[in-house]
Formats: C-alpha cells, sequence, structure tokens
C-alpha cells in the first residue's frame, strides 16, 4: 500500500442519506462464463459508473454495501479512502464501533480466495468485512481463475439473504455484471420491497437487459430519470441527482 495518499476530496452533497444503506450490484462480465453479457460490457464504462455511484452515495454521508467481487472490492474501497479520516487511528476506531462507510460481504466458501489486494485494503481500514456461512463445497474455477456458474449458488443465496435483511438498503445500483445481477434484484425485492432498484444500461452486461425490462418499472419520484438510466453515460451527474431524490425517499 503505497504511503503518499491522493488528495482527500470529502465533498458533501447538499441533502443527507442519514447513514442509511445504498446496494451496489456490478462486475466486469468473464468471456468463458457469460459471453452475451461480455459482448455488450465496456471496462471503461463500468469503472466510471461504479465510481460515480461510491462518490454519490458516500457524499449524501451514506453507507454503501456489495458482495465482494474481486474486480469490483478494490475500486470501491480505494474510492471510499476519499471520505476517510487520513489518521489510521481514526479509521481504526470507526472500524471497531462499525463506522466504516463502506460494508463488504463475502461469503466463507470464498475465504481461501480472497484476493491479496483485497485483503489489505481491509487491513488499511478503508471497509468493513462481514462473513457470511458456507452451503457448498469448495466452488470451482477455470484455467484463467473465472468461478464455474452454479458452482457456488447456495452460499450466495445465504450471503445475499443476510446482507440485504441485516442492512436494509434504501436504493440499490445495478451495473453490468452477469446472472448474478438478476438473482439480487430479485433478492432486493423480495426481503425489503421499499428499495428502489436502478439498473444502468449503457455500461452493458446483465443490468443493460435488466434495463429494459419488468423490473426496471421506476414510478414516481424516480419516472423522471427512466430514460437517462437507460441510455445516460453521464454517471457522476445522474448518480448525484438520484442520490438526493433518495434522501428524500
Amino acid at each position: 500500500m503505497p504511503t503518499e495518499r491522493k488528495p482527500q476530496l470529502q465533498v458533501r452533497c447538499r441533502k443527507d442519506l442519514n447513514h442509511r444503506f445504498v446496494f451496489l450490484s456490478a462486475s466486469f462480465p468473464s468471456i468463458e462464463r457469460a459471453p452475451e453479457y461480455y459482448k455488450t460490457a465496456d471496462p471503461d464504462e463500468i469503472s466510471q459508473a461504479v465510481v460515480a455511484v461510491v462518490r454519490a452515495v458516500l457524499a449524501a454521508n451514506g453507507r454503501l454495501v456489495f458482495g465482494g467481487h474481486p474486480t469490483i472490492s478494490p475500486l470501491v474501497l480505494m474510492v471510499a479512502e476519499e471520505y476517510l479520516p487520513s489518521d489510521m487511528a481514526e479509521r481504526r476506531q470507526l472500524a471497531e464501533t462499525h463506522k466504516l462507510p463502506v460494508v463488504v460481504y463475502q461469503s466463507r466458501v470464498f475465504e481461501n480466495h480472497l484476493p491479496e489486494s483485497t485483503q489489505r485494503l481491509f487491513e488499511w481500514c478503508l471497509g468493513e468485512l462481514r462473513w457470511t456461512p458456507a452451503a457448498d463445497k469448495a466452488p470451482q474455477f477455470t484455467s484463467s481463475s473465472t468461478l464455474v456458474s452454479g458452482s457456488a449458488d447456495a452460499s450466495l443465496a445465504i450471503m445475499r439473504k443476510r446482507m440485504l435483511d441485516e442492512c436494509r438498503p434504501t436504493g440499490a445500483f445495478f451495473i453490468a455484471g452477469m446472472e448474478g445481477i438478476e438473482d439480487e434484484a430479485r433478492a432486493c425485492i423480495e426481503i425489503n420491497p421499499a428499495c428502489h432498484l436502478f439498473f444502468f444500461g449503457a455500461p452493458g452486461g446483465a443490468a443493460r437487459k435488466l434495463a429494459h425490462g419488468k423490473l426496471a418499472q421506476y414510478g414516481e419520484p424516480f419516472a423522471q430519470f427512466t430514460q437517462e438510466i437507460e441510455e445516460s453515460r453521464s454517471y457522476t451527474g445522474l448518480t448525484q441527482r438520484l442520490v438526493q431524490v433518495l434522501c428524500d425517499s
């Protein structure tokens, strides 16, 4: 971990989420596991959208929760550093009192597969890691370290239920991803029907497909954003406006 830090932005919004959780469901589709979603996915757009969501939520004094993914966790937690004290003692105090702004859930089934870079980020108190029980045997991976579809489904279902049940997010952002995106969207609806779901279409992946489906039915006060959510690449402005409306929901 580099000793020199980027300047802290810590820009705060006019309105306040008052420490409520917002859920992020995102991943970079794999060509091996989901070639149909890989074809439509734009890695740069995915990264921009993820960064915009993290910043918008934390700037509004909210907390971000998501299921740990090796391609997303380091990105989210490094952005979160902009909103954390530079003093490690202060960060440790936030961690000890469970007040870090980012919470990552991870199934024990992946305990032996946690990337070293992700582990270092937790050691530096950039986010809280919460483990959930494993239900499956050891997951299966391809030769390129991609999870074999279906090999950890039961454990992931336990993780999603625990995560959404404990945190009760007021809103949920879905970016790119594969089949797990729809699983997490349906889990959100089942566990917390009051949660507002947003499927960003422009970055591609499974979220683009869902952006045009039945799950993406935006009632008031979010109906005005429907076309932007489906098509816009101006992620910073869009997420800031959505989060500001979430503050009043």
